[in-house]
């Protein structure tokens, strides 16, 4: 759990800074944290206490296991249809907000993530006129 904690206070003072004053954003961004990070923040004014929340939690979870070199995305999308049918819907519900903010023009990409970010742009172009309500059954 130290890992939480450290993410937990370099996102509270992010968040504090975003939030109080634009030159606490400066002092942040020019004491070596990404400009993009507090952009980013900003943009989640909605959810004040977001790291309080379930999907946050989840979220963190995701990302380290994503960071394990074991993880196969091909077994995990395999494991799909055995889900529930609800479960499936609130998935592809899921998938399809993460491409959502994948796809955010006011996000800073770099060379890592810059394909994705493009790809996930044609996604949410084709989804425009072709974007189906997913029921909660």
């Amino acid at each position: 759990m130290v890992r939480k904690a450290v993410v937990s206070s370099y996102f509270n003072s992010c968040v504090e800074a975003s939030v109080n004053s634009r030159p606490a954003m400066t002092k942040i961004a020019s004491a070596g944290k990404t400009k993009c990070f507090t952009k980013q923040i900003l943009t989640m004014k909605e959810y004040p206490n977001i790291m309080q929340t379930k999907e946050f939690e989840l979220a963190k979870q995701v990302e380290m296991e994503l960071n394990s070199y074991s993880f196969n995305p091909r077994v995990f999308a395999a494991s799909i249809p055995m889900m529930h049918p609800t479960n499936q819907q609130s998935l592809y519900r899921l998938i399809r907000e993460c491409l959502r903010v994948m796809a955010d023009e006011s996000r800073h990409y770099d060379d890592r993530n810059n394909a994705s970010h493009h790809e996930a742009k044609a996604i949410m172009d084709f989804l425009k006129d072709n974007e189906k309500s997913i029921p909660m059954i």
